[in-house]
């Protein structure tokens, strides 16, 4: 999974760059590709390892190239560093969701899901 680009999204629940977007529903972090138009799910535990592991690539290459003043190495690492601000918002949304395997999540959801109520007609109007 390749992560690149600047966040332009205004909502703080979804996080969209160059060719990701990603956003919390139902307790899962869900993840849309542009590049090759998939789509992928992943609970809380993944992201946040995944983002730990980015975080860290990030800051051995700050200490590994301290003295780089490229501007591109700064743009990129300016760019990974806000998206990963907003993946925190986005985790952080799915944990007040709930988990999915949570019992009162899933009674959270059952009581949100739309119902249909069927009305019989009045004055015989058929």
């Amino acid at each position: 999974m390749i992560l690149l680009g600047t966040s332009n999204s205004t909502d703080k629940n979804v996080v969209i760059t160059k060719h990701l977007r990603m956003w919390a529903e139902r307790g899962l972090i869900h993840i849309e590709d542009s590049r090759d138009n998939s789509y992928n799910v992943f609970a809380v535990r993944t992201i946040l390892h995944r983002m730990r592991g980015i975080s860290d690539m990030l800051g051995n290459s700050s200490e590994r190239e301290m003295h780089s003043e490229s501007q591109f190495d700064r743009a990129w690492r300016a760019e990974q560093v806000e998206m990963l601000e907003g993946m925190v918002n986005v985790v952080n949304k799915a944990k007040e969701q709930g988990m999915p395997s949570d019992p009162s999540a899933c009674r959270d959801l059952v009581r949100r899901r739309p119902k249909t109520i069927v009305v019989p007609g009045y004055g015989g109007g058929m």
